[in-house]
Order: structure tokens, then sequence, then C-alpha cells
């Protein structure tokens, strides 16, 4: 479904983990809900399956501002280190879906992915996971706002 102009409110007909072969809107379409933010995306799989909750990638090698919104968990086909988001739902190879860019967000995480106010970012392999940022060159994706146990790791996304 495409959005909807009504005043000044903008409606969308899908949720924000609705995927899909078709593409519904622009890629790079910014929606604002609950106090969140979302991008909607197409995903190149890579060598890498999506995972919902896993942070993910700006694809390397596309072509700023026509494939800025192509992302994939595959960290070796990505600008490494330039998140773009974390996967909302999982997304099919060459299929469209959003991600959330900003907000909170449960992430996947590593043991001892962070304590409260670190600074997280994407963990330098393919799972997705956030871990606390630990060199110069890694850029912050979120904040830890509550130390996961297990697999999950809670933190306020810092993206676009």
């Amino acid at each position: 479904m495409a959005e909807r102009q009504t005043g000044s409110a903008l409606f969308y007909g899908d949720a924000v983990t609705a995927t899909g072969s078709t593409q519904l809107y622009p890629v790079g379409t910014r929606r604002e809900e609950e106090g969140k933010t979302y991008r909607y995306v197409e995903f190149e799989q890579g060598a890498i399956t999506a995972l919902a909750n896993g942070l993910c990638g700006f694809k390397s090698g596309g072509l700023p501002g026509v494939d800025h919104w192509v992302v994939t968990m595959d960290i070796s086909a990505s600008n490494q280190d330039l998140v773009a988001g974390k996967l909302t739902a999982v997304i099919a190879d060459g299929e469209f879906g959003w991600i959330q860019t900003q907000g909170p967000a449960t992430l996947i995480g590593t043991s001892g992915a962070g304590a409260i106010g670190d600074l997280l970012s994407w963990k330098n392999d393919d799972t997705g996971a956030a871990e606390a940022l630990s060199g110069a060159t890694q850029r912050p994706a979120a904040v830890c706002i509550k130390a996961g146990s297990g697999a999950a790791v809670y933190g306020i996304l810092i993206l676009q």
C-alpha cells in the first residue's frame, strides 16, 4: 500500500515489521512512529541471511543517492563500521522492508555486550550483533541503556 497524505499526518498501510518483494515506497523513505525512526530499504543477503534485531550496514560499492538504502548483514560486503540500522524483521534477499535507525531498540548482543552508557557498534563479524565500541575506526550505532542477558542488549539507536 502506498502512503496517504491527509492534512499534515502521514499514514502508512503496513507495519514496520512488514517485508515483501514488491517495493511499496521509495527506498530511503523515513517513517516516525512511537518515538522511533525507520527507513525503508532493500536488503541484499550476500553470504549472510537476515536476522531480526540484527544490525546491518550499507552495501559497499553502491552509488550514493541511488543505492544508499541497499543494506546487508554481510559485513565483508558492506561499508564496514557504517551501520545503517537494525532489521525490524527478517527480510529475504532482494526484498524490501523497514530498518530502525533511531530510538529505543532491542539488539542482538554478545555476552557482556555493554554496560549502561557504553557506546555500541556493529561487531566485526556476520552475526549482526552489537558490542561495546572498542576501536578508533568503529562508529557508534547506539548507546547501551540496559545490559542484556544472553543474546540481547538494549540500546538507543543514534543513526540517521
